[in-house]
């Protein structure tokens, strides 16, 4: 269902009460009130719903104490595994008070992080989760003020997961720190990571090699099955592509 009509947020919520088993999915467009009531109410009642699967309500602006309820919903409920909330002010705080919940949920496999103003601090509080977590899609993209010890820290806690197959980094810097990560995850995640897309991921061509040598050696174990790496507006230059192809030759 996709929250675009004139119509209160009570009509679908009473669906959700009522564990209506036709509500599996609910859209909470940019344009629609969703504020600290709304998620609230919306928490209340995906605590005992057992029918709905996705909640998308990025771009609204959520406060921590609202990614807390949500944090503290999922830790209980048993169906939702699709979350995306909150906006670019959702920052660090609203990451780690989610990451609770994502960590202790029993249902989540999909985590929408993309362009929430999440740092390094946030990122370490997802990592750590992720070392918990059930979640198999992560989407950390154009977090502009991650750096490379950041996307470390979430490559690292996935690495330790063991259940991430498909990473989305777009837009991200991907330095030495994180490519060394990358190459953990790949080794210790028994060969579940299928997917990572890099498009616009910010890296020069030193880097560009250790991601290809990090596709190459997979954490020294050959345990990795990467089926597609997305390197769309990627300035690889000659020595980047190079280093790419010779990890691809390695992985053969």
């Amino acid at each position: 269902m996709a929250w675009g009509k004139t119509v209160g947020v009570a009509s679908w919520v009473d669906r959700l009460k009522a564990d209506d088993p036709t509500l599996t999915s609910v859209t909470v467009f940019r344009g629609r009130l969703f504020g600290p009531a709304e998620a609230a109410e919306v928490c209340d009642a995906l605590r005992s719903n057992t029918a709905l699967r996705e909640f998308y309500a990025s771009g609204h602006a959520m406060d921590v104490d609202t990614a807390g309820k949500f944090s503290d919903m999922l830790a209980v409920n048993e169906t939702v595994e699709s979350i995306c909330i909150g906006d670019a002010s959702f920052g660090d705080d609203g990451v780690a008070a989610l990451a609770r919940g994502i960590a202790s949920s029993a249902s989540l496999r999909a985590v929408d992080l993309e362009n929430k103003g999440m740092g390094d601090e946030g990122a370490r509080a997802l990592g750590a989760a992720l070392a918990k977590s059930k979640v198999t899609e992560l989407n950390v993209s154009r977090n502009d003020a991650l750096t490379d010890a950041g996307l470390a820290a979430v490559c690292l806690g996935a690495a330790a997961g063991r259940t991430v197959t498909s990473l989305r980094v777009a837009g991200l810097s991907v330095g030495p720190k994180s490519a060394a990560a990358v190459s953990k995850l790949l080794a210790s995640s028994g060969g579940s990571l299928r997917r990572m897309d890099v498009t616009d991921a910010q890296m020069d061509p030193d880097e560009i090699v250790a991601l290809g040598v990090a596709l190459r050696d997979d954490g020294g174990e050959g345990s990795g099955s990467l089926d597609e790496l997305v390197l769309d507006g990627t300035p690889l230059g000659d020595d980047g592509a190079t280093g790419l192809a010779g990890g691809a030759r390695g992985r053969e």
